[in-house]
């Protein structure tokens, strides 16, 4: 639920918003994209995996190839809630021939540790999180290449 707010801004600041708030369509939405750009930039620097973010279309967290870019863009972001099985095969279908789109086991931490998977070719990527229902942990969803 939102609550109304108050901030003092200095002129500059002030200016800033006016500019973003023409891009974004109001104030609201446009302090919402800086502090969420914000917050994801502060919490990728305490990142342990390479986070793919659809927003941005990037790979943040370690150096990427191109690629890697690609699978992750065709699959896209993943933040879902529904069955697991059904998310993953869903999301599989839209990866390239030769990657591989799978799970770990459900966390309440943002950040996992990044998995190892016998077959992968490429050190994973995590697309995102499903959630089987809304009150559950989530299980981080990740994407590899894996080998011929």
């Amino acid at each position: 639920m939102a609550h109304p707010t108050s901030m003092r801004l200095s002129s500059v600041t002030e200016r800033q918003l006016k500019d973003l708030a023409e891009r974004y369509g109001n104030q609201t939405t446009a302090l919402t994209v800086a502090i969420d750009r914000l917050w994801r930039d502060v919490m990728n620097s305490e990142v342990s995996a390479r986070e793919y973010v659809g927003f941005d279309q990037t790979i943040r967290g370690g150096d990427t190839t191109e690629e890697e870019l690609a699978a992750c863009r065709a699959v896209g972001m993943v933040n879902g809630t529904g069955g697991l099985f059904e998310c993953i095969d869903r999301y599989q279908e839209r990866a390239p021939d030769g990657w591989r789109v799978t799970y770990t086991d459900a966390t309440h931490d943002w950040h996992p540790a990044v998995p190892t998977f016998p077959n992968a070719a490429s050190e994973p990527i995590l697309l995102g999180f499903v959630r089987v229902h809304a009150e559950d942990p989530h299980y981080p969803i990740w994407i590899y290449k894996t080998k011929a």
